[in-house]
């Protein structure tokens, strides 16, 4: 009875030409320059109108505003700051759980308790 323990396994040489090239693709798309990713990153609080950091959801419309639902409201970033959407009443509940940004500017804005429309920020 024959032994797997150290046994040899014999590859072919199509194998092994196939073997080397995958590795130096590999090694190839490490180093070419440029390639690198960087992010920055950048914190927003109740310093910049977001009365809420509870975020449940983030979308960015058409006209490039950004829209955060919190636990309690709507917020639209305009690249400077963020401004509360809407008043009391307007949404059916101020936890705001998704957002979808529509082609004709509006933002469809989905609550703990049903679905609003909001349109050109209000």
């Amino acid at each position: 009875m024959a032994s797997s323990v150290g046994a040899r396994r014999n590859i072919g040489a199509g194998a092994r030409r196939r073997f080397a090239a995958v590795l130096f693709l590999l090694g190839l798309s490490g180093s070419v320059p440029g390639r690198a990713q960087y992010y920055s990153f950048k914190t927003y609080a109740q310093g910049h109108g977001l009365r809420n950091l509870a975020v449940n959801t983030l979308a960015q419309d058409s006209a490039g505003y950004i829209w955060a639902g919190t636990q309690a409201g709507l917020y639209r970033y305009d690249g400077f700051r963020f401004a509360g959407v809407g008043e009391t009443g307007d949404l059916p509940s101020f936890d705001v759980t998704a957002l979808l940004p529509a082609p004709d500017g509006s933002v469809w804005v989905g609550t703990r308790r049903g679905l609003a429309v909001v349109r050109e920020g209000r």
